[in-house]
């Protein structure tokens, strides 16, 4: 399996625009919840066995996220704190959603 990178361009523009279009009045998102379950890096591709859950924090993830954006040094793990917070933000819209 592949992704080009021309593709995780448009995808993450497109739900950009998709935010702020639906969101207009605001320029930031209040999550729900800050702590979540977590699968251990190198666990998750191992279907076959159960793995043990560990516990993420959403603030923390941010943390990381911001220190990166602050010092420029990207890191490959910052890829999998940005996933963390881009699930919490689809729970915290479509939570908003059922509930509005």
């Amino acid at each position: 399996m592949k992704i080009q990178y021309d593709d995780l361009d448009k995808i993450f523009q497109l739900l950009l625009n998709e935010l702020y279009k639906n969101n207009s009045c605001c320029e930031e998102i209040n999550f729900h919840y800050d702590f979540y379950w977590s699968v251990p890096v190198g666990k998750r591709q191992d279907v076959y066995n159960r793995p043990e859950l560990d516990m993420g924090s959403i603030e923390h993830d941010l943390e990381r996220i911001h220190k990166c954006i602050l010092n420029n040094e990207p890191l490959p793990a910052h890829f999998r704190w940005l996933g963390n917070v881009l699930i919490a933000i689809a729970d915290s819209i479509e939570d908003d959603i059922a509930h509005d």
